[in-house]
């Protein structure tokens, strides 16, 4: 069964191309402890799917699929509190020193195998 995300109207037409092939993965439940989680994703298969899916963001980071002239893009580092964790914002605006709007987005979705930082982002 394709993924349903080729019949989906609110994605992008450039990220249905690239997934609507995809098969559909089955949602495999809570884990009993974070233990059991990191040994099932710290296998040979799992860091070779990883692998896969970053060469495929890594060619779909170019200026036909995801123009990036005239942007400005930088990454900070925050580190919150009181847990100390180091956190990193990705901001994306053009290049200029104008004041202007922004959009707040958090990502829903995905994150376990995706980034914003990746280069399909």
């Amino acid at each position: 069964m394709a993924s349903r995300i080729a019949n989906d109207p609110r994605i992008d037409p450039r990220i249905k191309r690239i997934f609507a092939n995809l098969p559909e993965t089955e949602y495999l439940g809570d884990v009993q402890s974070r233990e059991q989680l990191l040994a099932e994703e710290n296998t040979d298969a799992v860091r070779a799917r990883i692998a896969g899916l970053a060469t495929m963001h890594f060619l779909c980071d170019n200026e036909a699929v995801a123009p990036s002239k005239g942007l400005r893009i930088t990454t900070e580092t925050f580190t919150s509190s009181p847990d100390g964790n180091s956190i990193k914002i990705q901001f994306i605006r053009p290049d200029t020193p104008e004041r202007l709007p922004c959009v707040y987005y958090i990502h829903g979705g995905g994150m376990q195998v995706m980034s914003c930082f990746d280069g399909m982002y």
